[in-house]
């Protein structure tokens, strides 16, 4: 007869589930004697499925961002990697992903003193069981996926690991930005509050998913029906996690065969680069011998009578080209960001210089108390963007320092409005 067993792991409560997760079968609070129940009520025969979905704290969770690196400086670093862990004993994974152009090195490491390192050695030595390890954090993306049509930049996602603790995870794509178990459904503001330091549009760019009781869940199809049960079973029912507990001695010669043909692909591939670097090598060796002769007829030119008054001219009327620049033009496109009544220029310096223009401006900001100074500067920005999409536009001075969500006061004893100063530099036309 076909056994299937799912065991649930959370940092203070074990939930032990037979054939499905309607209900738990019993909960257990001590980590050891959870281990003693399963490792005496699992069957080990050939028709045992067990599952294990494990939902810990990620405090040794890392990711890093890595350059781009050739396969044999990857192979290099996972090694360094791997002998760095080594030393602290316990076991490491590892994983390799990508997102929005850039590379993460995901590594976990459980450590021997770590209750999870004795789960992890009893479910390695099951021989004659089908197996499977979920380590939740790393697998929420796609859950989040699949019931967020479409997902935004940023996803936030709370449920309930206990009767009376909550834990919110914030994601970037695959990406873990901050993963806190607490009693307060609300605790993830402060967690959204912290983000916003470092990621500025996170409340901008942002979808929510509640699973637990307490909480409005908000998603956009309404007839989805999404709950802690929907999310466990999905999570048991991955086929291909981003990390593996366990690699089989088959799993490694794969890995060896495609590591053989990635050199393969990679010796091919550089062979290929060097005949058309030699190709594209010889064509410009070829326009050089070109140019040099022209050079060559253009230097035996100016060497003649008057060749160094003439230099010094064309010197000169250059120079008066660069410099020869009105900032009219420029006043003139600009005039319209200061026809509302909410923004006043109270100074403005035109800087020329040999191979680029400078503006600088000084906005006061005149606003009721309601008003939100950031949203203000943002709307400034995007219209200097707009007029000069060549230039560089940097803020040298601005009357706030805080997140999306606080506001500026002013006092009665103020006697000016705020102001922001902004430099816009371009390449001279």
């Amino acid at each position: 007869m076909k056994e299937k067993y799912i065991i649930f792991l959370t940092d203070t409560v074990v939930y032990f589930y037979e054939e499905s997760l309607d209900e738990h079968k019993y909960l257990e609070k001590n980590f050891e004697k959870a281990l003693k129940d399963a490792q005496s009520h699992v069957n080990v025969h050939s028709n045992t499925q067990l599952t294990l979905l494990i939902d810990r704290s990620t405090k040794e969770l890392q990711e890093e961002k890595l350059p781009r690196l050739l396969l044999w400086d990857y192979v290099r670093f996972r090694v360094h990697k791997k002998n760095e862990f080594k030393q602290r004993k316990g076991y490491t994974l590892f994983h390799l992903f990508k997102t929005r152009g850039e590379t993460f090195f995901r590594s976990l490491h459980i450590p021997q003193n770590d209750p999870l390192y004795s789960w992890i050695s009893w479910f390695n030595s099951l021989k004659r069981v089908r197996k499977k390890a979920i380590f939740i954090p790393t697998e929420i993306p796609k859950f989040l996926k699949k019931n967020l049509t479409p997902p935004k930049k940023y996803q936030l996602i709370t449920y309930s690991v206990s009767e009376n603790e909550v834990r919110h995870s914030i994601y970037t794509g695959p990406r873990l930005l901050a993963s806190r178990t607490s009693s307060d459904n609300e605790a993830y503001k402060s967690s959204l509050h912290y983000l916003s330091r470092k990621f500025p549009d996170i409340y901008d760019s942002l979808s929510m998913l509640f699973l637990n009781k307490n909480a409005a869940e908000k998603f956009e199809d309404e007839k989805t029906n999404v709950n802690t049960k929907s999310f466990l079973t999905f999570m048991s029912e991955l086929k291909k996690p981003s990390i593996k507990f366990e690699t089989s001695t088959r799993n490694k010669i794969v890995y060896l065969y495609i590591g053989l043909l990635s050199l393969l692909s990679f010796g091919v591939y550089f062979s290929h680069q060097g005949l058309d670097y030699k190709r594209r090598t010889e064509n410009m060796l070829k326009k050089i011998e070109v140019n040099s002769r022209k050079l060559q007829n253009l230097s035996s030119s100016l060497q003649k009578q008057n060749g160094g008054l003439l230099r010094k001219g064309l010197s000169a009327f250059q120079w008066l080209k660069r410099m020869n620049k009105s900032p009219l033009e420029k006043l003139e496109s600009i005039s319209s960001l200061f026809q509302a009544d909410s923004r006043q220029l109270q100074s403005f310096v035109w800087k020329n210089h040999h191979s680029t223009l400078s503006m600088r401006f000084d906005i006061l900001l005149k606003y009721q108390s309601h008003e939100n100074l950031s949203n203000h500067s943002k709307a400034i920005l995007s219209s200097l963007k707009a007029t000069f999409p060549t230039g560089k536009i940097q803020i040298l001075n601005e009357p706030f320092n805080s997140g999306p969500s606080e506001t500026y006061s002013v006092y009665s004893t103020d006697e000016s409005p705020p102001k922001l100063r902004i430099k816009v530099v371009f390449p001279c036309d």
